[in-house]
């Protein structure tokens, strides 16, 4: 709000809005690298990213449009404004949410691999939450009940992973044309034609290479000692030593993870099959490398 003072000892408040909604969201799937996606097109001239995930649509609606327009008030004159947030692709209010506030916004969604999307998904939250959980715990519990919220700090692994019963809502709120679908598998095998691509689909120039091309960000990784990173978060090490927590945090964290016990990924992948061929043919791609 700004008052603005006039003659005669009058004043007149005045509403100002500060920032702009965007017109370019990569929604998800999670652990499907978004954020590669993001740090690729963040150097771009013609981009504005907010770096951080807003959580607006899913988490902190109740704020209002127009705490949403103040995270984008950094923003200059570029032609696209965009944010990162992997949950808005499968929160249930979301793409509604998304369509009423910006109907013209163009979407992102990257997809991985379901069965490595799912564990990758686990390992990160055992990692972030320091849990000992196993994983077949949780999709069993999951498969005898799917609408049952799960446990505090996991994820609905499997049910993020049926990417069709969520795209095939979203595209009956945004126009399909409106909505590039990519796969992690060929961010990782090809980024510069999937870079161009995204350019194309934006508008922007795809000349533009940034530095950053085929690095990977955001990766899940597990700790070597569990322990050690219980007994950092305890003590409040990153507060307490931020540059040494890091370190010990660095030293801690190889990249990668223990692999998926075989028996059960041959069980997921078989329980993907029907979902993942849905999939394959409203995008009419082949999809079988996900069959393996």
């Amino acid at each position: 709000m700004v008052e603005i003072d006039l003659a005669h000892g009058y004043s007149v408040t005045m509403r100002t809005e500060r920032g702009r909604l965007p017109n370019f969201l990569i929604i998800g799937a999670a652990k499907g690298g978004t954020t590669s996606l993001l740090e690729y097109l963040a150097p771009h001239p013609d981009v504005y990213m907010v770096p951080q995930e807003l959580h607006f649509f899913d988490r902190e609606f109740a704020r209002g449009p127009d705490w949403y327009r103040e995270q984008f008030s950094q923003a200059q004159d570029q032609k696209i404004v965009g944010e990162k947030t992997p949950g808005y692709l499968f929160h249930p209010l979301a793409p509604k949410r998304m369509a009423d506030l910006v109907p013209d916004a163009k979407l992102a969604v990257i997809l991985r691999h379901p069965v490595e999307r799912a564990y990758s998904h686990y390992r990160m939250q055992v990692a972030k939450h320091t849990l000992d959980d196993s994983f077949e715990e949780h999709i069993r519990r999951e498969m005898r009940d799917p609408d049952a919220p799960p446990p505090h700090h996991h994820k609905l692994y499997l049910a993020q992973g049926k990417y069709v019963e969520q795209l095939r809502p979203l595209c009956e709120l945004y126009p399909r044309e409106s909505v590039l679908v990519l796969t992690m598998e060929e961010l990782k095998g090809d980024p510069e034609r999937v870079y161009q691509e995204m350019c194309r689909f934006l508008g922007i120039d795809p000349g533009f290479r940034p530095p950053n091309l085929g690095a990977v960000f955001n990766a899940t990784t597990s700790p070597k000692s569990m322990r050690l990173l219980r007994l950092m978060k305890e003590k409040r090490a990153w507060k307490r030593a931020p540059r040494l927590a890091a370190k010990l945090d660095r030293l801690n964290r190889p990249r990668g993870y223990a692999g998926l016990d075989p028996a059960l990924r041959a069980e997921l992948l078989e329980w993907y099959r029907p979902s993942n061929a849905a999939l394959a043919e409203w995008l009419g791609r082949d999809l079988s490398a996900w069959d393996r």
